[in-house]
């Protein structure tokens, strides 16, 4: 038994098969290239099972993935005390007292230039990958820690 199937060809490759009518099979021609598509397939999948211990293989990218987002955050807290240390008032109080749980904040410009800059690097360099999640968060939360380490101290001297 033969099942059929249907497939959907963009309106320019159905014109181009309509001019040779008669001279093309074109469910030959869709069989063969399903055929060598699946025994490529089936030889990886073949491979993957004979050479590759999957189990290894997700410990060691869990390994790096954790590498990457310490790293991150590491960069992410550096980059904030760097700006912290040039930041005007007002800013270092909207984003010490930011909550995690107000929503979305736009980091300021020039952290946020750093931090492209950063990404750029590492991307040219080959330094790794910079996760952004874990950048963020550890730069926000060193920026609220300053922040309420001396915010009363500030606030206090003008009463």
């Amino acid at each position: 038994m033969v099942a059929r199937i249907n497939i959907s060809l963009p309106n320019e490759l159905q014109d181009r098969i309509k001019q040779f009518k008669g001279s093309i099979n074109v469910s030959a021609v869709c069989r063969h290239a399903l055929e060598q598509r699946l025994e490529i397939l089936e030889k990886a999948r073949e491979t993957r099972e004979e050479d590759l211990d999957l189990n290894e293989l997700v410990r060691r990218l869990r390994d790096e993935r954790g590498v990457i987002k310490r790293d991150s955050a590491t960069l992410g807290a550096k980059d904030a005390r760097d700006w912290v240390r040039l930041a005007l008032y007002n800013d270092i109080k909207k984003y010490g007292e930011v909550s995690a749980d107000e929503g979305e904040l736009r980091p300021p410009d020039e952290a946020m230039e750093v931090f492209k800059n950063r990404v750029a690097l590492s991307q040219v360099g080959g330094t790794g990958t910079i996760e952004a999640e874990a950048y963020w968060t550890a730069w926000l939360a060193y920026t609220r820690d300053c922040w309420q380490e001396v915010k009363v101290q500030v606030e206090e001297h003008d009463a």
